[in-house]
């Protein structure tokens, strides 16, 4: 049995195998989810970097320094989080492949607020310190190894 559709202006043919009625229900009904994923995946293509949440345990990606000025302190860190612009899973690649990935990065000098408890807990101070983090600014469907591709 051969069933036509119309979707996006485009003619659909699909050739359907007639076994019972509830086959082809099916196949149609499957047929139209898949084609709602392509139309739905296609307005998230791979380009424009989405922000997303950055906790400064992200940032700081030395375990060294993080162990020494921020672990014991990390409640009393301000903000705990920053909005940063990232490509990973931002938008859609055609091919199995490529992952959407930074095409142009920016790097922002970004500042935290350390509140430093005196010895005995009486009083405290605020140290404020930078650092330097990469912000996304353009995505591009980039070629991954293999290896990194789930068989």
């Amino acid at each position: 049995m051969i069933v036509t559709k119309v979707v996006n202006g485009l003619l659909i043919v699909v050739l359907v195998a007639v076994v019972t009625t509830r086959l082809i229900e099916c196949s149609i009904q499957q047929y139209d989810r898949y084609m709602e994923e392509i139309s739905i995946r296609a307005q998230y293509k791979c380009g424009e970097p989405k922000p997303r949440i950055i906790y400064l345990h992200e940032i700081v990606d030395n375990e060294t320094i993080w162990m020494e000025k921020y672990d014991s302190n990390a409640k009393n860190v301000r903000p705990f989080g920053v909005v940063l612009h990232r490509c990973n899973n931002s938008g859609c690649c055609e091919a199995y492949n490529k992952r959407c990935e930074p095409l142009h990065v920016e790097t922002v000098t970004l500042s935290f607020m350390l509140v430093v408890p005196s010895a005995d807990g009486t009083t405290s101070k605020s140290v404020f310190e930078d650092h330097e983090v990469k912000n996304h600014t353009k995505c591009s469907c980039q070629k991954i190894d293999d290896s990194l591709i789930k068989k």
